[in-house]
Order: structure tokens, then sequence, then C-alpha cells
């Protein structure tokens, strides 16, 4: 009766080892031949181009766009503004010695080194715009001469550069679900639907680049959840560049 008893327990183990070891295999398989995978997803990809553009080709009234040009020109020609002149209770302008004493040694060492007027250029502190970045690369991608009149605006640079930060927000939503184990197909479906439900907002202007960023910033976090979790420091270049073209990284 023991014996019986030990050989079934021996067929059972047998057939479970012989499970597990061919459900990896079985995952592989469904991954591979999960619908829209291979070539059919150029299908894909195709849409969400098409979305994308789509969604880019919609022009919307916005005054921001304006204002960053003769920012970006004021931040080129006499610098970044550490007043905000609206406000009275606005930040000082600075640092001032009594505040470079508060420093670590270091910084307060590489300050003595450069001098205090370099350091309030590359490192100031009170009131600064939090779109200045922006501002003075719209400035800076178009061409001075076309508008110097204040009637013709023949450059296409900022509309590329519109173009160009919704298809990198497109590809970093359609990976971000794949990362996650979704469909392929679902995840383009949903890279679409994405694209064309924000059309009427996508326009010229500094939050631009938070639309971007934010799918940017997830995508991050989801490689460093499910791939190789040092990719969690791309984080600290990411909000660096961040919080110097718009707000929204808060």
């Amino acid at each position: 009766m023991a014996k019986s008893v030990k050989s079934k327990k021996r067929r059972v183990s047998s057939a479970a080892g012989a499970t597990d070891s061919s459900a990896p295999e079985r995952q592989v398989e469904l991954f591979e031949s999960s619908a829209f995978s291979g070539w059919p997803m150029i299908i894909g990809w195709l849409a969400m181009l098409i979305f994308t553009i789509h969604a880019c080709t919609h022009m919307v009234a916005a005054g921001d766009t304006w204002v960053a040009m003769a920012c970006g020109r004021h931040f080129v020609n006499h610098g970044v503004d550490t007043v905000e002149p609206f406000s009275a209770n606005s930040h000082k302008p600075g640092p001032t010695e009594a505040e470079i004493r508060t420093w670590p040694r270091w910084a307060q060492w590489i300050t003595d080194k450069v001098g205090i007027e370099t350091v309030k250029r590359w490192h100031p502190t009170g009131w600064i715009n939090q779109n200045w970045l922006t501002h003075v690369i719209f400035y800076s991608l178009v061409p001075k001469s076309s508008y110097a009149d204040g009637v013709s605006f023949p450059s296409n640079a900022l509309v590329y550069w519109k173009f160009a930060i919704y298809i990198v927000t497109v590809v970093c939503v359609y990976y971000t679900g794949r990362l996650l184990g979704a469909n392929p197909a679902l995840c383009a479906v949903f890279a679409c639907f994405a694209m064309f439900t924000g059309r009427s907002f996508l326009d010229v202007r500094p939050a631009g680049f938070s639309n971007m960023l934010v799918a940017v910033f997830l995508l991050i976090l989801v490689l460093a959840t499910y791939r190789n979790k040092l990719l969690i420091w791309l984080v600290v270049p990411v909000t660096v560049f961040w919080c110097n073209v718009h707000g929204g990284y808060i």
C-alpha cells in the first residue's frame, strides 16, 4: 500500500515538473504569437504615425507662442530675469554673499574660484520664469529675419518641433504598454486614441514639452521596474531639463 502511494506521488511530481518546465516555453510562444506582433505591426506603426500627424495638423490659437518668442528674444539679449515685477513678495534675486556662506564647502569653494557674478549668471536665485528654456528654444528656432517686419512668418521650424515631440510621445506611450505586458495591437490602438483625444489641445507652446515628458517619465519608471532598476537615474537629467522648459514638472 505504502509503495503504491509513493509511486503515485512520484508520478504526480514528475508530471508537475514537466508542466512547470513547459510553462515558460508556452509563455514565450504566446508572446511571439500575440496579435499584431512581428511584421504585421507595420500597420500599427503606420496608424500611430498617421494619428500623430493628424493630431499635429490641428491649429490652435495660442497666444503663448508669440509670448514665448518675445520672452526668448529678451532672454537671449539681456539674460534670464531673476525679478518678478508684478509681485510684492517675489523672491529676491541672488545669491547674496550671506546666502553663499550657508552653502556646502565645495559650493563655496567653486564660488570663490569663479566669482559671485559668474554664479549669479549660471545659478541665479530669485524668481525664474519656469518656461525660460522653451522661450529661448522657440526664439532660436525661428530666423530673426522671418518676423522682423512684424507681419511675415514663413519659418516652419516650430511646426517641425511640434511634430517631433508628439512622435516621441506616441512612441513612449506604445512602449510603456508593451513593457507592462499589454497586447501590441491594443497598445497601438490606445496610443492612437491618446493622440486623437488630445488633438484640440496640442499647440506650439511650452506645455508641449510637458505633454511629451510625462510619457517619457512613465516609460523610465516602467523600465526601472521591469528591466533594470539603475535606469531610474534617467529621471535626474529628464527632470533637470523638464524644470527649465515648463512648470508641468511639479
